[in-house]
């Protein structure tokens, strides 16, 4: 045992212990600091009506604290003695000890960032033990629902922090507090676990999601802190534990199937793979699945959210250097929304999936809840305290119309800002937990886990997500040691133009700030004429007939006006050889017909040759034309090609429309005989149709690799040491060997893109020179 860890004693872990952080809050209230419940017409049936007040009875739920002890199948028919999930017994808590620490947690639920740093550390070791009990469960009675890559990274971490017997500690020094580590321990996961139910509460409607929801918190929350307590011991219990587990599949597979005559592939994924193969139904297999939609998951939300506490030691040593930034952006493609985030290891996503952009509405309001109910309980600062170090919090609130199909739905009154400097730790703490809810993938992890929940809940309940309220939102961490990279060539996600100008941030650290205006007025106009310009373009994209190789556009006018101007030629021509006769002496009129006749064709193929390389003589005579490039489309339609390209983006997971050509790496549905992408993309319409790239640090120098947020895109992100497989996503390997493009003003870099593998060691920020791609 490692100095300074105390022994797992029952009675300690009974001992409530008060927190600095208001954990204890009702069941059956929550924070409504000015919010409101909104319904959306004609949304009714499909969504549930906002909550920001909910009556749970914590005595009814707590009886339901046993449901290991009997599962209903049906009428006369139950299961008895079925495993329990984030159990207690096994670390030395006895069974009535374990079931009043649940009803207790049950009733609770609804100084520098180092010490932050090792509580978010030690209960990042304690969530991963608690995910490996629970998915050793999993995979001894229902292994075809367990998550085997999941399990193995968890296996290995515990590996890594422990070693394969867990005799010592792999890590240097303690990652506990000299003073009051329990208790911090305790403050921490209460105040987690009380901001996370105020999320799920709010997310998401019906009695089933409500108990489940709280049972499962509070059983992880109780099993945090008593693991948390002596986490060696801990860590040696369930690393035995799966141990047995690997010894009881060995022996079940010598004995169902013989041992492969290859040494080298008893390997463990070869080994979990053949027991699936051998897997025997479990009766209680609904059980099975109800604990891993909510404790598995569970167990996920919690741990996103420390690990978003906890700084990447590969990226810095200094855990109180960083900068970290959220907004949801309106990408002005009829009224939907994206979200931009730098996580604090510098990483950069973007998720533009309407599920996604839905769950971060619940965990944003409740951020902005949290910031505005500590930015009126902070003192004033004494003058001796001005020096200090602090944490900067900055966010922008701007509400939008219910309906959100127009450009003119943005308020320029509904807006609610606002700014702390932060020097204590227990402030500190108190606004970055439920900051970590509103970047990230949190919100991707609590669509899946609703979508889960709908799946398994029985159908005489029902689980409805509840009706959205429009805004757009950003929100600012950082600390006051951090320093903005110098590089002409990036900025953060903060000062980006996204972050600015469509999600209205209005407000600037870097140290040379952008022109002006950041004027709240100012900016809703800038985004209200994007927005039209977007509309437009959308309004006349409607007008087209778009397959797998071309866009057919109706072109009447010009079709029929040149067939008029022909026309005319012709019956001049000949109205000119009969009115003429022999009049003029010396001259054959019909010679002049036949130079008119010869014009007027001439003119049609001229006029039928010069917009599109290939016009069949059909469409021309039923005034269509059919387009097969980017520039045919501008010639044609008269449409901004930048404008046209950013609508090609957002929109090709929706579209039929393969591309081919020079510049159509960075779409991803190709085909040889597809519609030609001649012309290049500029960094600004690339980021309009929610693409965005990241500049990262290679072994051969500064790289940039592609993060997408199209309509119906799930959170993705660039982060520090990762690398792409070939084939797998565009990025510019080398931006040294840099063409030209343009003329004038709008002369920039031409970089080339590629899909081959690539490999970077940190991100340096969002790409934001002017440039083609």
């Amino acid at each position: 045992m490692a100095p300074g860890h105390s022994s797992l004693t029952p009675r300690r872990q009974l001992q409530r212990q008060s927190t600095l952080l208001d954990p204890e809050q009702a069941i059956g209230s929550t924070a409504q600091a000015g919010a409101k419940s909104t319904d959306v017409p004609g949304k009714q049936s499909d969504y549930a009506p906002r909550r920001t007040f909910w009556n749970l009875n914590a005595d009814k739920i707590v009886t339901k604290l046993k449901a290991h002890e009997t599962l209903k199948l049906m009428e006369g028919y139950n299961l008895t003695d079925l495993p329990r999930f984030n159990d207690l017994v096994m670390y030395n808590i006895t069974e009535p000890e374990q079931y009043e620490l649940w009803s207790k947690e049950t009733h609770r639920q609804p100084g520098r960032l180092y010490q932050l740093d090792k509580l978010a550390t030690q209960l990042l070791h304690a969530s991963d033990i608690a995910f490996q009990d629970n998915e050793i469960l999993l995979l001894n009675n229902t292994p075809s629902i367990a998550n085997t890559a999941a399990f193995r990274g968890v296996k290995l971490n515990l590996l890594k922090n422990y070693g394969p017997n867990a005799t010592t500690q792999k890590f240097q020094g303690s990652i506990r507090l000299i003073r009051n580590n329990d208790e911090c321990i305790q403050a921490v996961v209460n105040y987690v676990t009380g901001i996370l139910v105020q999320v799920l509460m709010r997310a998401a409607e019906g009695d089933f999601w409500d108990e489940h929801c709280l049972i499962a918190v509070a059983k992880l929350a109780a099993k945090l802190k008593v693991v948390a307590l002596d986490l060696p011991k801990a860590a040696a219990i369930s690393i035995a534990a799966e141990r047995e587990w690997q010894n009881q599949v060995r022996r079940n597979l010598g004995a169902d199937f013989p041992p492969p005559e290859d040494k080298a592939q008893q390997t463990t994924r070869n080994i979990q793979l053949t027991a699936l193969q051998a897997e025997d139904v479990h009766l209680g297999h609904r059980y099975f699945r109800i604990m891993d939609a909510f404790y598995q998951s569970m167990g996920v939300l919690v741990r996103n959210i420390l690990k978003m506490l906890h700084s990447n030691d590969d990226v810095t040593t200094n855990p109180d250097v960083f900068e970290t930034s959220s907004i949801m952006y309106d990408t002005g493609f009829r009224g939907r929304r994206s979200i931009l985030c730098q996580e604090r290891s510098g990483a950069i996503g973007a998720s533009g999936h309407r599920g996604e952009v839905h769950c971060a509405d619940f965990a944003s309001e409740v951020c902005l809840d949290a910031f505005e109910n500590l930015h009126g309980q902070l003192p004033v600062p004494e003058s001796t305290a001005l020096d200090q170090p602090y944490t900067l919090i900055y966010w922008k609130w701007t509400e939008l119309s219910p309906v959100g199909d127009s450009a003119s739905d943005i308020s320029t009154k509904k807006v609610r800002t606002g700014e702390m400097k932060l020097r204590s730790m227990r402030h500190v703490i108190t606004a970055l937990i439920p900051y970590t809810m509103a970047c990230g993938e949190f919100a991707s992890q609590l669509r899946i886990v609703i979508t889960n929940a709908m799946r398994v809940v029985d159908p005489i309940y029902r689980v409805r997500l509840c009706t959205e309220v429009r805004f757009l939102a950003a929100f600012l961490v950082r600390t006051s040691t951090y320093n903005h990279p110098i590089d002409a060539e990036v900025t953060s996600v903060w000062e980006s133009s996204i972050s600015q100008q469509r999600a209205l941030a209005g407000r600037s650290l870097a140290r040379q700030p952008r022109p002006p205006p950041y004027g709240h007025n100012e900016l809703c106009n800038i985004l209200r004429t994007e927005n039209s310009r977007t509309a437009a373009g959308l309004d006349q994209l409607e007008t087209w007939t778009i397959d797998e190789k071309s866009i057919t556009i109706l072109y009447r006018r010009y079709c029929y006006g040149s067939l008029g101007v022909c026309a005319t030629l012709v019956t001049g021509g000949l109205a000119i050889g009969l009115t003429v006769e022999r009049r003029i002496n010396g001259v054959d009129p019909f010679n002049i017909s036949i130079f008119c006749w010869t014009l007027a064709a001439f003119l049609a193929l001229l006029l039928k040759s010069i917009r599109v390389e290939n016009w069949p003589w059909r469409d021309f005579l039923r005034g269509r034309v059919v387009c097969r490039s980017v520039s045919e489309v501008r010639d044609v339609a008269g449409m901004e090609p930048q404008l046209f390209l950013s609508i090609l983006l957002i929109l090709e997971i929706q579209m039929m429309l393969s591309k081919r050509g020079r510049f159509c790496v960075l779409f991803t549905r190709k085909a040889d005989d597809g519609f030609l992408i001649d012309i290049p993309i500029t960094t600004k319409a690339m980021s309009d149709g929610g693409c965005f790239f990241a500049k990262v640090v290679t072994d051969a120098g500064p790289a940039l690799v592609c993060v997408r947020a199209p309509w119906g895109q799930p959170y993705t992100n660039v982060e520090p040491y990762e690398s792409i497989e070939r084939g797998n996503e565009a990025h510019c390997s080398s931006l040294e060997d840099a063409w030209k493009w343009g003329k004038g003003e709008k002369e920039y870099p031409l970089y080339q893109l590629s899909t081959n593998s690539l490999a970077w060691a940190r991100v340096v920020g969002l790409f934001s020179k002017d440039a083609y791609f």
